[in-house]
């Protein structure tokens, strides 16, 4: 992990290459990821909360989004660097590296949890980023666009097929329920008791595959955006596949339930489209009607994205593990008595959201000074 100050001659440079359109829909996918994660109490509107099981929502969109964006990223930098003559096992190897590093933090964040909690987590969402831009990067370097397609469309549905119809031991053929599927079977033989829920972890071994998939379509994206040709057709393209996308895990659906628990072939589908049509449409706001200005608010996150969701998640789980006396004399938590002090008046979700846009509004403050001093940390 690196710290860099964007003042030297070379780091002006890199500036000059970065497309305002991807750091802006970065850092949207970070806010939202902030969001979802920062209620201010266990009664959010269901539009900001996951879905329990089954279904989509805006909260289950948000980590797509970030895995997405992350594919289109690393295809302009990876394109400049071969353009530059890098070899690809250099590539590859940084690729290794930056992937062990990103792990590595994710297993920082769930030891600090640990010892708070008495449970450690091998899994997480920075250990699935990390195995994302692993698989991905290896794909991009090693395959054509055509053989990513290939590959793209053989994960889901090899992944389809396993969840439908590889038996499980004592069971047959799994049902999608939070039980009796491979995706939740495996974790639980191979992580034991170190899930994030009893039955099933959402960042587990198996469903890791199908997020590479959702990363491949940001591989694919990023191979056409930086193809030459007018950014209005881009733009215009994007959202028209990102539509057809949608259409098409919509009608997997009956079939194969949209769950990011699982991140079914079909959510991925769903997902990425919207992510694919939301791409787009930040791609003619800022490259085709030329609003680069616009991005300023969302930079702040999209220009240090790991390290924002990071410290946000380390600042929310110290809230939710320093005890604290509620108001009405009850045991709770520090950030249970600063939701009850500062929106106790309010009804339980529109309490909940005005925590999380505030706790999101501090985190903002606290990354907009790196990035007015210009401090940028890369992993």
């Amino acid at each position: 992990m690196r710290i860099a100050a964007a003042t030297a001659p070379s780091a002006e440079a890199a500036e000059s290459h970065r497309i305002p359109s991807v750091d802006a829909f970065r850092g949207l996918a970070v806010a939202g990821m902030i969001l979802v994660n920062s209620p201010g109490n266990d009664r959010p509107y269901s539009w900001i909360a996951h879905a329990p099981w089954n279904g989509c929502t805006i909260a289950d969109w948000v980590f797509p989004a970030f895995l997405f964006i992350m594919g289109v990223s690393f295809v302009i930098s990876f394109r400049r660097r071969l353009g530059l003559g890098e070899p690809h096992g250099s590539i590859l190897r940084h690729v290794f590296l930056r992937s062990a590093v990103i792990f590595g933090v994710g297993l920082l964040s769930s030891a600090i949890i640990w010892g708070a909690t008495g449970t450690f987590r091998p899994m997480g969402v920075f250990q699935r980023i990390a195995l994302c831009y692993l698989g991905a990067a290896f794909i991009f370097l090693k395959t054509p666009i055509r053989g990513q397609k290939w590959v793209f469309a053989s994960i889901l549905l090899i992944y389809w097929a396993i969840l439908k119809w590889l038996p499980l031991p004592h069971h047959g053929p799994g049902d999608f329920s939070p039980q009796f599927n491979w995706a939740s079977y495996l974790d639980r033989v191979i992580l034991g008791r170190h899930l994030l829920r009893p039955l099933y972890d959402p960042e587990g071994l198996l469903s890791t595959l199908p997020a590479i998939a959702t990363t491949l379509l940001g591989v694919m994206a990023g191979e056409r955006l930086v193809d030459r040709g007018p950014a209005r057709a881009k733009a215009s393209r994007f959202m028209a596949e990102g539509g057809a996308l949608i259409l098409a895990g919509a009608l997997w659906n009956p079939w194969l339930p949209l769950n990011k628990n699982l991140w079914t072939s079909s959510f991925v589908l769903y997902t990425g489209g919207i992510s694919l049509a939301a791409f787009g449409a930040f791609h003619a706001l800022y490259e085709v009607l030329h609003r680069a200005q616009l991005a300023r608010p969302l930079l702040v996150f999209g220009r240090n994205p790991l390290a924002s969701y990071f410290l946000s998640e380390m600042f929310y789980g110290l809230q939710e593990f320093l005890p604290a006396r509620m108001p009405n004399g009850s045991p709770g938590n520090v950030k249970s008595w600063l939701c009850a002090e500062l929106f106790g008046r309010l009804p339980a979700p529109q309490a909940a959201l005005a925590y999380a846009f505030a706790y999101l509004f501090l985190c903002w403050l606290a990354m907009d000074f790196f990035y007015r001093k210009r401090i940028f940390i890369k992993v």
